[in-house]
């Protein structure tokens, strides 16, 4: 009686799935939610600017691994709502690749920190990704939406399902402005989705404050008193032309659906004042805006965004000058054709241009007073795609829809170059790496 318990309750278990996605009291309905991505990622090759050996996963110089497998997405959660508006959203991960606030440093060798996402050993815990509460009005052809908790804002990002990119990678600018933290977002959709507004405001990123009553010798005299963290503001607006034109659902590809589409949108974000310790020693403020568009006309979709970009990061102790001031131009564009077969599936050839430019003046010559471990220190250190140095990467795809994105494999070839500067010689940096994914998502 004791081994068959367990098994009673395990049946008992899988009998209350269908009922637990169903109504619950004639009102709230549970949707779960996953995502896979496995990945194996083949013939990286790199070298830095001085010719010698990069390894692409962990951004140090050495050898890279002929086969190296990963999982760059592994999530779980659950969607609830009800019929007045109101809708919660619980979703964790685990498993991933690193992300840009841990990634290795590398800021002399002319190559970003990694080319593409992998995991690295160790790196499983599970962490909240989103957990938030959403209100939703309707008033005629108008949509209110108000939603708390730890979110991503509405941007350029987050208004694009990562399960619809047309690569195994983020597009840059997708990655340079993804932000998820805890606060608060509105959204305006009106007429038919002809146009959205969005505005959120969330907790910064910084992780202290500067304290005048810091009696060590470096702090006497030299901070600011009272002054904290600042919020991460960030605003949008996109729209389609006409009517005919709108589309609902932005994806990066449409995987061959009929049908024609403009969204065209525009991206502000702010970071403003963040500590980087308590008591500070840093202080960084970082300045994003700049236009998108999305476009899909049957078997073709295209995707391109361009942003500008300043980070800024001011020593605290007024006897030091400023570590850095770096404006940057960012811009990708990625097209897709999508072919349908009579076997049923969709195979699609793709390709992606991207490129970083940082301020030619600082990089690799940084600021009197400063020090080569500060320049280094620079906010745009990390990351799936770019480093502390400007580049361009090409990428060339074909993709196979077994059931729409949701089941589909993607083999995709990467090239990274490195992009000369007045006082480096970056050029000479490059890598590459072939990727096999495969996604499954519900």
């Amino acid at each position: 009686m004791k081994s068959l318990a367990p098994s009673l309750a395990a049946l008992a278990v899988i009998g209350m799935v269908p009922a637990f996605g169903a109504n619950i009291a004639d009102d709230l309905t549970f949707k779960p939610t996953g995502q896979i991505q496995a990945r194996v990622e083949l013939g990286a090759s790199g070298h830095d600017d001085g010719g010698n050996d990069y390894n692409i996963y962990n951004g140090t110089n050495g050898s890279n691994e002929a086969v190296r497998f990963g999982i760059r997405r592994a999530r779980f959660g659950f969607e609830a709502a009800n019929t007045t508006g109101w809708k919660g959203t619980l979703q964790i991960r685990a498993g991933e690749s690193y992300d840009t606030s841990n990634a290795p440093v590398n800021g002399s060798a002319g190559l970003p920190s990694a080319t593409v996402p992998s995991s690295l050993p160790g790196n499983r815990v599970v962490e909240l990704y989103y957990a938030n509460i959403q209100k939703t009005f309707k008033h005629d052809d108008f949509e209110h939406e108000l939603t708390f908790g730890l979110l991503k804002p509405f941007n350029a990002e987050s208004s694009i399902s990562s399960t619809t990119y047309m690569f195994p990678a983020d597009r840059v600018v997708a990655k340079m402005i993804e932000t998820r933290n805890v606060g608060f977002n509105y959204k305006l959709t009106g007429m038919n989705n002809l146009f959205r507004v969005g505005f959120a405001v969330l907790n910064g990123s910084g992780t202290g404050y500067t304290d005048s009553t810091d009696t060590s010798a470096a702090a006497v005299g030299t901070q600011t008193s009272g002054e904290t963290n600042g919020p991460f503001i960030s605003g949008r607006i996109e729209f389609s032309p006409t009517p005919d034109l709108v589309i609902k659902k932005k994806m990066e590809s449409y995987a061959g659906a009929e049908g024609t589409g403009v969204v065209i949108g525009f991206d502000y974000q702010d970071s403003i004042r963040q500590f980087n310790a308590t008591p500070a020693t840093k202080e960084t403020s970082t300045l994003a805006f700049g236009p998108d568009l999305n476009f899909h006309m049957d078997a073709i979709s295209l995707t391109a965004d361009y942003r500008w970009r300043r980070a800024s990061a001011d020593s605290v102790q007024s006897s030091v000058t400023p570590i850095l001031d770096v404006p940057a131009q960012m811009y990708d564009v990625v097209l897709g054709y999508a072919i349908p077969l009579d076997a049923g599936f969709v195979i699609e050839p793709a390709i992606r241009y991207e490129q970083v430019m940082l301020d030619t003046d600082h990089q690799g010559d940084p600021p009197a007073g400063t020090t080569t471990a500060a320049a280094a220190a620079n906010p745009y250190s990390g990351g799936e795609w770019t480093g502390t140095t400007s580049g361009k990467q090409w990428s060339m795809g074909v993709n196979f829809y077994w059931n729409g994105n949701n089941n589909k494999t993607q083999f995709a070839y990467m090239n990274y170059t490195g992009i000369s500067t007045s006082n480096t010689n970056y050029g000479n940096a490059a890598a590459h790496v072939f990727v096999i994914q495969h996604q499954l998502s519900f």
